[in-house]
């Protein structure tokens, strides 16, 4: 005998039901939550949509059009996304990965330039980073829907969470973040000194999570909380910024000053077999440094940009024997070393040439160059910024900590060498592995090359690695070669990534760049000098200290680790709980 029907099942198997017979998303419908079917949602709000309107509104933020207030509305648009009731399935995180992909190829489209290879490095940096407003989204939604945790919290701490683990994944890209959008706006991004450019992200998606609730709020109530939230951080973020800005740099009885020469010239990256090609390069450079030696006198410092010293530089080790069975040829390194001693020399003295009757300047040379470090079994390349100093002597050496996937390594190309062959790459870089102080009178400098100024806890790690060491550095010199990128938008990240940089840290930041942006920061973010476009230029950074107390150099991404940590938690939590509904539905018996 079967038993009655009670009428709450049967709602329940009419639900389930309706459900499997909806024509629209899922993710609108009530699958697995017991309510009926909704209609199909508009197509502006599916999920690939609003993930896009978000995209786009961020995008116009960041360079070329900088419209930097819609970069406070884009979040609201995946905040949607978030506190939307209805269970998704795979099909949301899906539509949410495109279009997030195509945020990336859109505001990364600059990589593509320089050869018809770097096409597959911006496909596989956009399907990369495509990953991580899904897992914002994931992580959000879990902690909102099954801790039931206000969306107002969970957004600001899941945003910086997902944030630092771009830029401590295997990429470490911490370009075109939230806080890169207020590059131009100094009292919002003063509070970067305190918890670095996380802090600034943290507070925007704190101020829209706290506007999307004070729209769905109901009564005073429920508009209240969200009121003051946004009060307090636009009021943080802009006190704090007014206080800083008016706060001395430095003591008043200080007359310390650092004339710096950054040369800027103006080289597209090409390849070709054209050997001429290095010798032009070195002697713009070398015309550029006189001009600049005549426009700006006598200087104590000139920086080249990376890459623009065409001839390597060769360290042999102490026990290593150059003979027939060494790695390298004995006379090609001995060639190679006479050569670059010569243009060294050369090059020093034409920085410090005087005038009849005076005598010689002291001033010293940042170049950027490639270093075979010989050793008794192995050949490594480094990409390296050289300090030199009179007669012409290389007194101190950085090699690069962080080289760039498919511009100077290739994954797996250790392994399989075949693989260089599809990159306009002979063979890898190897990655330098400790910072390295260069002195300039009594000036402490911390030298970076390329796209390592846009990794917020490599610069802070090697300005405290060299306070450790008792070489606490007062100037943050990057050198860059972006005649990768022809002039595009590429430029303008990576200079908004130098002023952060300087906030965060509260220290001058000189910028040499081929083909630009050569820049002179100072500790407040505030650009005071700033070469061209694609174009050449000679600019003079009449450094002072800067003092201030900055709580990024005490305790780094400590308070963003936070929010990763708890991220992780949520993330976890989530995994299980899928896992464990996964392992109670029934399956079907087999016949």
């Amino acid at each position: 005998m079967r038993r009655p029907v009670q009428p709450e099942a049967a709602g329940r198997r009419q639900s389930r039901a309706g459900a499997r017979d909806c024509p629209g998303d899922r993710a609108h419908c009530g699958a697995g939550s017991g309510e009926p079917c909704a209609a199909p949602a508009p197509w502006w709000d599916t999920p690939f949509w609003l993930a896009s309107a978000g995209g786009l509104l961020l995008w116009a933020a960041l360079p070329p059009l900088r419209w930097w207030p819609l970069a406070w509305v884009a979040p609201l648009c995946w905040l949607r996304l978030i506190a939307q009731r209805p269970a998704p399935g795979r099909r949301m995180y899906v539509a949410i990965w495109l279009s997030s992909v195509l945020f990336w190829i859109a505001v990364m489209q600059g990589i593509r330039l320089a050869h018809w290879a770097t096409y597959i490095g911006l496909v596989a940096l956009g399907l990369y980073l495509g990953v991580y407003l899904p897992l914002f989204i994931a992580v959000a939604r879990h902690a909102v829907h099954a801790w039931h945790v206000p969306l107002v919290w969970v957004a600001p701490i899941a945003w910086t969470g997902v944030e630092l683990a771009r830029g401590y994944g295997p990429l470490g890209f911490s370009m075109a973040t939230l806080a890169h959008t207020q590059v131009e706006q100094l009292r919002v991004i003063q509070v970067a000194d305190v918890c670095g450019a996380y802090g600034v992200s943290f507070l925007m998606m704190l101020v829209a999570a706290s506007v999307a609730a004070l729209a769905r709020g109901v009564g005073r109530r429920g508009r209240a909380g969200p009121a003051v939230l946004v009060l307090a951080a636009l009021g943080l973020m802009l006190g704090y910024g007014t206080y800083r800005l008016n706060q001395p740099a430095t003591a008043p009885d200080s007359h310390r000053m650092l004339r710096v020469a950054l040369i800027q010239g103006s080289i597209d990256t090409l390849f070709d077999d054209n050997p001429e090609r290095s010798w032009q390069m070195l002697s713009q450079y070398n015309t550029l440094t006189e001009q600049a030696r005549a426009d700006h006198g006598a200087v104590d410092l000139v920086i080249w940009p990376e890459s623009m010293f065409p001839v390597t530089d060769v360290v042999v080790d102490p026990g290593s024997e150059l003979d027939e069975r060494s790695l390298v040829d004995p006379r090609l390194i001995e060639d190679t070393q006479r050569m670059f001693q010569r243009l060294v020399r050369r090059g020093i003295e034409r920085i410090n040439a005087s005038e009849p009757g005076q005598a010689p300047g002291h001033a010293r040379w940042i170049l950027g160059t490639t270093t075979w470090h010989v050793g008794p079994d192995r050949l490594r390349q480094f990409n390296a910024a050289l300090l030199v100093a009179p007669p012409g002597d290389v007194v101190a050496r950085y090699f690069k900590m962080h080289p760039v996937m498919f511009g100077e390594y290739v994954p797996l190309g250790e392994r399989i060498p075949a693989l260089y062959r599809l990159f306009p790459l002979p063979s890898g870089l190897t990655a330098g592995r400790t910072p390295e102080a260069f002195e300039v009178g009594d000036w402490i400098l911390s030298p970076s090359i390329c796209f390592e100024n846009t990794i917020p806890h490599l610069i802070r790690g090697q300005f405290a690695a060299l306070t450790r060491r008792g070489a606490r550095p007062e100037v943050l010199v990057n050198l860059t070669n972006d005649g990768w990128f022809w002039g595009s938008s590429i430029l303008d990240l990576q200079l908004d990534c130098a002023v952060l940089r300087a906030v965060e840290l509260r220290r001058p930041f000189l910028v040499a760049a081929n083909t630009g942006f050569s820049a002179w920061i100072d500790g407040n973010g505030q650009l005071l000098a700033q070469g061209p476009r694609r174009a050449t230029g000679t600019l003079l950074a009449t450094v002072v200290p800067d003092r201030r107390w900055s709580g990024y150099q005490q305790w780094g991404d400590l308070p963003a680790a936070c929010c990763a940590v708890l991220c992780a938690a949520v993330a976890i939590a989530g995994l299980w709980a899928a896992a464990v509904r996964a392992r109670a539905v029934p399956q079907p018996r087999r016949t």
